[in-house]
């Protein structure tokens, strides 16, 4: 049975356990990431980046495997652009409402075939959605003082 369907059952009870937001993450004890090295390295490392730089405990602002109360909906804004970075504006948004977000272990699965990937068939295309990554994160912070 895949990883996802196993955690759901855990995630919904988390939910329930006054948690707003259950987010599953690579880097909380327990869990992972088996990826190519490039990937899984530049992943981690932007995810402390996002944490420094945001200044919010959310140690996964790039999973994206999540379960959350419809409340959050209502309340949150984001603008939903972009290959995946606007998650990481979205988690920063739910966190600067004062929502609960419970982080919980996943274990990234190695790739299949990196040709099928978004993010990395080659090294330009990976590095310049990098890059898009990294201008979220300022964009993000100028959108929120505004």
């Amino acid at each position: 049975m895949d990883e996802l369907a196993v955690k759901f059952p855990e995630m919904s009870d988390e939910l329930n356990s006054n948690n707003d937001l259950i987010l599953m993450s690579r880097y909380v004890e327990g869990g992972g990431d088996n990826r190519i090295f490039l990937r899984s390295f530049c992943s981690k490392y932007f995810n402390i980046l996002c944490r420094i730089i945001f200044r919010v405990p959310i140690k996964d602002f790039t999973s994206s495997i999540f379960l959350m109360k419809r409340k959050i909906l209502d309340e949150v804004t984001f603008l939903g652009y972009g290959h995946g970075d606007f998650f990481l504006e979205f988690l920063y948004n739910v966190y600067q409402k004062g929502f609960k977000i419970k982080e919980i272990p996943y274990i990234q699965k190695k790739d299949d075939n990196s040709s099928n990937s978004k993010s990395s068939p080659n090294l330009i295309k990976f590095f310049y959605l990098g890059f898009l990554y990294i201008l979220r994160v300022f964009t993000t912070l100028i959108r929120r003082r505004n």
